[in-house]
């Protein structure tokens, strides 16, 4: 996988274990409560096999709220690196490696990352029947609109006009190689991290250059 257009690499930088303390805000439960209106079921997006799933606002700032780390769970021998387990809820937010083998892994936790950053950019939930087919699977749809070049056309339409298109484009190659089918073919978290930093400071530089 070619991520060498995705910022800084690990040759380049050693990956912290989170965004850096000034580019990240750490909401409080009470922010989080006031964010999802008291975590009301019209903010639900997602319900699935790591837990709900909800989409709040504050001020200009989009936030969700899931619960993510099943691959962490079972056993702690450093030696395994993947959880046998039984996992209930939404196949749409499970690793497809998973359903052949019953093996989490942290790639599985990257999988069901790259839902959710669709959940968010399109504020849908995963699966909705009533659509048509190729629509049904958010998973399918985002993957297919991100190759074609129309992933503006299903993005949840309050970030229409707020988005750079170059920080968009970027979002959608991060979400998109969260969802390969292979896990060897997805990126690190640290990956993945640096990824969405990129794509912020494509947005800071746009917003920069209208301001």
């Amino acid at each position: 996988m070619d991520k060498s257009s995705w910022g800084p690499t690990s040759s380049e930088s050693k990956f912290p274990n989170s965004l850096p303390s000034d580019r990240c805000h750490r909401y409080t439960f009470k922010e989080v409560k006031v964010a999802t209106d008291e975590f009301h079921e019209n903010c639900v997006i997602g319900n699935g096999g790591f837990g709900i799933v909800y989409r709040g606002y504050m001020e200009k700032t989009t936030i969700t709220v899931s619960d993510f780390g099943l691959s962490k769970l079972g056993s702690k021998d450093p030696s395994k690196t993947y959880v046998s387990t039984l996992v209930k809820g939404s196949i749409g937010y499970i690793d497809p490696e998973y359903c052949k083998t019953k093996q989490l892994t942290d790639k599985s936790d990257v999988y069901s990352f790259g839902v959710v950053l669709f959940e968010v950019l399109c504020a849908r939930p995963v699966i909705l029947p009533r659509l048509t087919d190729e629509q049904v699977s958010l998973v399918t749809w985002g993957k297919s609109c991100y190759r074609s070049g129309t992933l503006h056309e299903i993005i949840d339409p309050k970030l229409i006009g707020e988005v750079a298109p170059e920080c968009l484009q970027k979002f959608g190659e991060v979400a998109s190689s969260c969802l390969h089918e292979e896990g060897t073919e997805r990126p690190s978290m640290e990956d993945v991290v640096w990824g969405l930093e990129f794509a912020l400071k494509l947005q800071e530089a746009a917003d920069e250059a209208v301001s």
